[in-house]
């Protein structure tokens, strides 16, 4: 255990029995069965002065006077009010309000259709033994052959090859995009 826990158990010990020892012990009431003759005797003076104040139409009542079996009826006004139902609090005044009639801000223009962005660079060329050229685009970290009328991965059509460049065409929108051909060193 910790040590402050110690500690505090400690002293919790220590306070109780403090509390115990410094106490008194408690009085003990005892009930007595009591004849009627001897209840009536006991009746307490405060009892008879508050009879006599309620209105009691006996004005003989002595200390040893039982005390009556009904209390006089007391005269009470009516509830102003139901106490078990809620109250509300009063409505609000409605104040009028003038609305200003504003026109909807007009939406902006739609933007026209584009194609698909054309990430494709020029990767290589080479020629081959019957005098064909061959051009490899790239795109990412895949290469691919291509050569006029070939569909690429996005939609783009190869249109045309030359030495400045591969023309590609989106045919959905017909919008074109060159990809520059580096010259050969020689």
């Amino acid at each position: 255990m910790r040590r402050s826990l110690v500690w505090a158990l400690a002293g919790t010990l220590a306070l109780t029995a403090a509390a115990l020892w410094a106490s008194k012990p408690a009085a003990f009431v005892e009930a007595v069965a009591r004849s009627d003759a001897q209840a009536a005797a006991q009746v307490p003076v405060a009892a008879v002065t508050q009879c006599r104040e309620m209105g009691s139409s006996n004005a003989t009542l002595t200390p040893s006077t039982p005390l009556p079996n009904q209390w006089p009826v007391q005269a009470l006004e009516p509830a102003k009010r139901d106490v078990f139902s809620p109250v509300l609090p009063p409505a609000p005044k409605l104040v009028p309000v003038k609305v200003a009639v504003v026109a909807a801000p007009a939406s902006p223009p739609i933007p026209a259709p584009m194609a698909p962005p054309m990430n494709y660079r020029f990767f290589g060329q080479m020629h081959k033994p019957d005098g064909e050229r061959i051009v490899f685009l790239a795109r990412g970290d895949k290469s691919v052959e291509v050569a006029v009328g070939a569909q690429l991965d996005d939609g783009y059509v190869v249109e045309s090859i030359s030495d400045e460049g591969v023309q590609l065409i989106y045919p959905a929108l017909g919008q074109r995009a060159v990809v520059g051909i580096t010259p050969a060193r020689q």
